[in-house]
């Protein structure tokens, strides 16, 4: 999303610009300030920040390196008949 600022060179036009995305949010005002550094003015604006976590899964898993493998062939071989 583009936001609206004032003229931003020093000669005149709009060549420095505030773009954000919408799930992100939108400034209210977007100041334009001349400090006088360079021919293009410095913009300054705001929005919020929070940051939402996602809920940890927690996940249950076997240890591959203490797998017995005769053990497991052995048990594989039970269901299949």
């Amino acid at each position: 999303m583009l936001h609206d600022t004032e003229l931003t060179h020093q000669l005149g036009g709009t060549l420095d610009v505030v773009v954000s995305r919408d799930d992100v949010g939108c400034p209210d005002i977007v100041s334009v300030v001349d400090v006088s550094l360079s021919d293009h003015h410095l913009l300054l604006w705001s929005v919020s920040a929070a940051h939402h976590t996602l809920p940890a899964d927690t996940v249950t898993c076997r240890s591959w390196r203490k797998l017995d493998i005769a053990e497991f062939r052995a048990a594989l071989l039970c269901y299949s008949s």
